[in-house]
């Protein structure tokens, strides 16, 4: 009945700590697309992209990245897994983040109808982070990072067989929907097998590996913060400079 107690108020934690990660990332990640935005872009549009049909409807499986943070929640049994997966997307972004402001990439998105799905993915297009924060897809390696985070814990092998399909999907459905190119894709996968390699080393280094997941989140952000702000500020003079020039 303890270990179930402990286990409950471990897993209330850390749903807090994802929604607070929602509400600093957004507004971290539109900020560096807006100013991307406003940079000389490349296309890494090829002749297999040209050829990749349009399928709008395929938005709503696009969006399952979206939900798949707080599905997490419900399947992950090691917490020092998931601090992991934290760490290894923190990197990720700040990562991406340089490169969308030193090498943005755009395309042209093709016209839309009047349907439902077309209609809603107009909004995404409209946004200015879907003009230059493409290469990586930061959607992507948001949804390798968490199967690699919850593959092998709560879910048996058929559950997380499907699990891969449904990032398999998500994965490719960005491709459909024109929010990505396959250079995007292949980059997005890339950086998120790269990051989380290299968070599972780093973690151990990090945190007492016998203290509480929840404890050991702390340690992180104290060793982490002092440089994530250092970053931050860099970024934030930088697109100043950028835009007095």
């Amino acid at each position: 009945m303890r270990v179930e107690i402990n286990i409950t108020n471990e897993r209330r934690f850390f749903t807090k700590v994802i929604l607070s990660v929602y509400l600093l990332w957004i507004p971290a990640f539109v900020s560096v697309g807006f100013y991307a935005s406003t940079l000389p872009s490349q296309n890494l549009e090829t002749i297999v992209d040209r050829n990749i049909p349009f399928v709008p409807e395929l938005i709503w499986i696009y969006m399952g990245c979206y939900v798949l943070p707080l599905l997490s929640i419900l399947l992950v049994i090691d917490w020092h897994r998931f601090n992991s997966m934290l760490l290894s997307f923190t990197i990720a972004n700040l990562t991406a983040f340089i490169v969308y402001l030193v090498f943005p990439v755009t395309f042209q998105k093709p016209e839309l109808g009047r349907s439902v799905a077309e209609q809603f993915l107009s909004i995404h297009y409209r946004m200015p982070t879907s003009a230059s924060n493409n290469f990586p897809s930061m959607h992507v390696t948001f949804v390798w990072l968490y199967y690699f985070m919850c593959c092998g814990q709560r879910l048996n092998k058929m559950g997380d067989a499907l699990m891969l399909v449904l990032i398999v999907l998500i994965t490719l459905s960005t491709l459909f929907v024109k929010i990505h190119l396959v250079a995007d894709v292949a980059a997005g996968i890339l950086l998120a097998l790269i990051t989380f390699a290299f968070a599972k080393y780093l973690y151990p280094h990090m945190v007492d590996s016998q203290t509480e997941a929840s404890v050991a989140f702390g340690q992180i952000v104290r060793k982490m913060i002092t440089g994530v702000l250092m970053f931050v500020t860099f970024l934030v003079l930088i697109m100043g400079l950028g835009r007095r020039v």
